[in-house]
């Protein structure tokens, strides 16, 4: 079972996965997402330290919501991204994401 944990801190928020972000899971994620209030000068900090797989539904859905923030002044940073993930990005040619 995919789970997401928001929580902010000042200009922070932070969406902490848990579980496998595979098609069963991106809808909880975007849903979270989306019912989030952003504003300028936020960053967005998605937190994969509990996350155990990614598929291709999961790490497209990591990218429209990346792309979705583009224009507008809010960073983004993914963190504690374990090597299995962070190799499948680079596989893929979005390991800029996770730098």
């Amino acid at each position: 079972m995919f789970r997401v944990q928001t929580s902010r801190d000042n200009e922070t928020i932070q969406f902490a996965l848990t579980g496998s972000l595979d098609m069963n899971g991106v809808d909880t994620l975007e849903d979270e997402f989306s019912k989030t209030e952003f504003t300028e000068g936020d960053t967005v900090e998605i937190d994969f330290e509990d996350v155990e797989f990614i598929d291709s539904t999961g790490i497209g859905s990591i990218v429209n919501l990346i792309q979705s923030l583009e224009g507008s002044d809010i960073r983004y940073r993914l963190t504690n991204v374990s090597e299995e993930i962070q190799e499948v990005f680079t596989i893929i040619g979005l390991e800029d994401l996770v730098k």
